[in-house]
């Protein structure tokens, strides 16, 4: 069966790397030919470059903003080093994929040709309009009439508790996913919205990741032969803040655990020099969780990871970024003790150590085969 996973579009974020790679590696293993579906955001034409232009116009003469430039933003050599490695990451585990697209136009007029069996649209916050080059492709509006390809998703995310849906969108929305045959969201708030909002049953599933099993992670942090950290106390911090760099401070030294970081990042002690190649592959932020005793984060697939490697971990709640994931995520596998939202949370260290790595894993390995059953069922349709 020919199968194209339809997710965000793929740069440095590592999670959406991984989990795109993990789903794919697992339709693989049941036997599918998979691709990636390459849809781009924005146009890299004249077109986007007046654009620019034009914004920056505007804020410079008729805001009377300081200190706008019309030059692009140079990358830094660290910057330039993640692209790089993260896009060999992508050319060696995602390397079958279609034509980039880069208008909703472009889509409907050559999804066709590619003669997929089905499209899966997710996982990770595929639904999130901002997040998305246009969000209601990821609803199927792109498909045409008589298209022979069906449309499912898999563990779509809308990343908030209230989506971040207008009333006109919503309805262009919610009339696209009546093509989907099935569907399936991430979080269990999604669930509700799903049926209060866009008329259609969803199903709670498993991060994508969550597919497959530590040994798996294992194989590709040792084919990268990256070297190992030197640490005990992971942080992978994604919006960092002084009262985050306290919470750090205050384990290190209540723990005697050094400090690591699989973010790179110059005159911070509480991130890695960037010396060599290793530090700006994924495969070394995966080794992070492999080595680390104790992770500290504020993202959901650092979280997610902890616990796929049964690593005590505390997760700052990331507001910004939408805590309903990890509300869903936690509450999932009884660790709500795990989120903190405050260093004065940090009251008790040793209850981060306290967790029931059975319990939770017998809980893994159920949602895991109601997660495959969800999958398997829409596969054994076509």
């Amino acid at each position: 069966m020919k199968i194209c996973i339809f997710t965000l579009p793929l740069h440095t974020n590592y999670g959406g790397i991984i989990q795109a790679t993990a789903l794919k590696t697992y339709l693989e293993s049941k036997g599918h030919e998979v691709w990636l579906l390459d849809r781009k955001k924005g146009n890299l034409n004249i077109i986007s470059h007046i654009f620019f232009v034009i914004k920056k116009g505007v804020r410079r003469f008729v805001l009377r903003e300081k200190n706008i430039s019309f030059k692009k933003k140079t990358l830094s050599p660290e910057e330039v080093a993640i692209n790089r490695n993260s896009q060999a990451f992508i050319d060696k585990y995602l390397n079958k994929k279609t034509e980039p697209f880069y208008s909703s136009h472009q889509l409907t007029t050559k999804f066709d040709s590619y003669n997929f069996d089905l499209c899966i649209v997710g996982s990770d916050q595929v639904w999130r309009p901002a997040y998305t080059p246009q969000i209601t492709d990821y609803f199927g509006c792109f498909l045409k009439k008589n298209t022979k390809t069906r449309i499912i998703s898999y563990a779509a995310s809308f990343g908030t508790d209230k989506p971040e849906l207008s009333k006109s969108r919503l309805n262009i929305c919610k009339s696209g996913i009546q093509k989907f045959t099935a569907v399936s969201v991430r979080e269990s708030s999604g669930v509700v919205f799903c049926k209060n909002e866009l008329s259609v049953d969803a199903t709670h599933v498993l991060d994508p990741t969550m597919l497959l099993n530590k040994s798996d992670y294992i194989k590709i942090i040792e084919s990268s032969k990256v070297k190992k950290h030197s640490g005990q106390l992971m942080t992978y911090i994604l919006d960092y803040s002084e009262e985050k760099k306290k919470v750090i401070d205050l384990l290190s030294d209540t723990l005697k655990y050094e400090v690591f970081s699989t973010i790179p990042k110059y005159g911070d002690k509480h991130n890695i020099q960037p010396l060599d190649e290793d530090q700006f592959k994924l495969e070394f932020w995966l080794r992070g969780f492999y080595d680390a005793s104790l992770i500290v984060t504020d993202s959901f697939h650092a979280c997610v990871f902890s616990i796929i490697f049964n690593k005590p971990f505390i997760v700052y709640g990331n507001k910004q970024r939408g805590v309903a994931r990890f509300q869903s995520l936690l509450q999932m596998f009884n660790l709500e003790d795990q989120y903190i939202e405050s260093g004065n949370e940090l009251i008790n260290v040793d209850k981060f150590f306290t967790i029931d790595w059975v319990r939770v894993n017998n809980i893994w390995e159920e949602k895991k085969l109601l997660s495959e059953k969800f999958l398997h069922h829409q596969l054994k349709q076509l």
